[in-house]
């Protein structure tokens, strides 16, 4: 009988490489946590981001099921601890830890010379792009009639969410959470007041700049929508670039509301870098290895008992009848 090659031998004796462990493969795993922090600035792509680590987590499902190491050896309890092991540490434990890392950025800007919150803070940058598109004529053309306007409307805004805060109950709320109307209430009114304020005078600032065509201090994506926005109107004949300057303004606004964005991306980043392999272990060592496997250990423990069980009953019971039947007298035959 001819040996097999030398070379051969060595290929079988190799050390087990996971297919799984290439640098790409790993990276889309984690796919799905990257998409749950930039959520906020990019709802789409955070979202088509979990479609990666869907595929991975089906794919090191089968590959633990079918493998163990080197070996071909199918198990069902190893596919299950896989499960377990991804599902809880890249699936519910790390979106939730980003999730809350988002969340507390916000309320950390209390801690700021403003005094608010970064939820307030874009309640009041919305609430004043709202202000901007209804505003019309002197309201508009004069900052203190603005500042005005935008007071009372604002101040009536945060009384009618107190309000509505008060006559509903617990679980509704939590049921309908707006951040914003939240932010609203639970943030210092005056010191809300204050900080509308003043981003309405940055705002004027800015709209002097358009109109006196002083733009080094304006954003270059503000300066380039609003000659465009001017160049259009003067196209028509129009004389008055009141629009042109509402949609500045407006935009300053969402830029505004953006950057929160960013800060609330950069807080679920910490997460992700500082907790991922903690969390890891945690699953690993702690949830899978001492619950998990014990768990299945003693429930595949007992159906091998009970089952063992009913065998060896059944066989005595089997036993007993055949000794009973032999031991049975035999009927008189009856005489010819």
């Amino acid at each position: 009988m001819i040996s097999q090659p030398v070379h051969n031998e060595i290929h079988k004796n190799k050390p087990y490489k996971d297919p799984l462990k290439n640098p790409l493969l790993v990276a889309a795993s984690y796919s799905n946590e990257i998409g749950t922090a930039i959520i906020e600035i990019a709802p789409k792509v955070g979202t088509a981001l979990w479609a990666p680590a869907l595929m991975y987590l089906g794919a090191d499902i089968f590959d633990k099921y079918k493998n163990d190491k080197n070996k071909f050896d199918p198990s069902a309890k190893r596919a299950f601890e896989r499960t377990v092991y991804q599902g809880v540490s890249g699936y519910l434990f790390m979106p939730l830890l980003i999730f809350c890392a988002q969340n507390l950025v916000s309320p950390l800007a209390r801690l700021t010379k403003d005094g608010i919150s970064t939820n307030a803070k874009d309640a009041v940058f919305k609430h004043t792009r709202e202000i901007l598109s209804q505003i019309e004529g002197k309201n508009f053309d004069n900052p203190d009639k603005f500042k005005q306007v935008l007071e009372t409307t604002l101040r009536a805004r945060i009384k009618n969410y107190k309000h509505e805060k008060n006559e509903t109950n617990f679980f509704k709320r939590l049921f309908k959470l707006n951040l914003v109307k939240s932010a609203l209430t639970v943030n210092n009114e005056d010191k809300i007041i204050n900080f509308a304020l003043k981003n309405a005078d940055k705002m004027y600032e800015l709209k002097q700049n358009l109109v006196n065509n002083n733009f080094q201090d304006v954003p270059r994506m503000i300066k380039k929508d609003y000659l465009k926005s001017v160049t259009g109107l003067k196209i028509f004949g129009e004389t008055n670039f009141t629009p042109a300057l509402k949609s500045s303004l407006q935009k300053l606004q969402n830029m505004n509301i953006f950057k929160n964005k960013i800060l609330k991306t950069l807080g679920g980043f910490v997460p992700i870098i500082f907790l991922s392999k903690p969390v890891n272990h945690f699953v690993e060592k702690v949830i899978v290895n001492k619950y998990i496997d014990l768990g299945i250990d003693e429930i595949t423990k007992g159906f091998v008992h009970n089952t063992r069980f009913k065998r060896t009953f059944n066989e005595m019971d089997k036993n007993n009848t055949e000794k009973a039947q032999k031991e049975k007298p035999k009927q008189a035959q009856p005489s010819a």
